[in-house]
C-alpha cells in the first residue's frame, strides 16, 4: 500500500519532484529543491507506518496465541 500511494504522489506531482516547476514556483511560493526532499520524506513516513501496522499485527497475534488460543498440547 505505501509503495501505491507513494507512486500516485510520484505520479501526480511529477514535474515538481523532479525540479522542473518553471512557472510553478509563483503559483506555490516555494523554491524548486522542496519537493523532492517532500516526496521522500513522506514515502519514509508512509513505509514507516506501515511497518509499525505490521508489528502491532505480529504482537497482537503472539499475545493471543499465549492466551490459550492455541492447539492444547498432547496428553
Amino acid at each position: 500500500m505505501p509503495a501505491f500511494v507513494s507512486g500516485v504522489l510520484l505520479l501526480v506531482y511529477w514535474p515538481l519532484v523532479l525540479g522542473e516547476v518553471g512557472h510553478y514556483t509563483v503559483t506555490t511560493g516555494l523554491p524548486s529543491g522542496v519537493f523532492l526532499g517532500r516526496w521522500l520524506l513522506i514515502t519514509a513516513c508512509l513505509f514507516a507506518a506501515s511497518a509499525a501496522v505490521l508489528a502491532v499485527r505480529l504482537w497482537a497475534g503472539r499475545v493471543r496465541r499465549g492466551r490459550g488460543g492455541g492447539r492444547p498440547g498432547p496428553g
